[in-house]
């Protein structure tokens, strides 16, 4: 499914509503944005977080990229554990 927004002047984009409700994102839905410089696309995920980790589900085209958002959100998270103990 394509659909066309806009970006904001404070960069905010708006996913559209039917978007929203197939991949069942409400208010407060927390995402991760990857992008990779060999592609022009961006991929948002829901970020489910549980006690010690964070769980990326696969839905639609992300199922594609699961397993290098997993790595991607678990670099993230070590780049962050390493900044806070230093």
């Amino acid at each position: 499914m394509r659909r066309i927004t806009v970006m904001s002047s404070r960069g905010q984009i708006v996913v559209p509503l039917e978007i929203r409700r197939q991949v069942k994102w409400d208010t407060g839905t927390r995402l991760v944005i990857e992008w990779s410089g060999q592609s022009p696309r961006l991929v948002l995920s829901a970020v489910k977080e549980r006690v010690g980790e964070v769980a990326i589900p696969p839905a639609g085209i992300l199922r594609d990229v699961y397993s290098e958002s997993r790595t991607y959100v678990a670099q993230l998270r070590a780049e962050a554990d390493r900044d806070t103990v230093s």
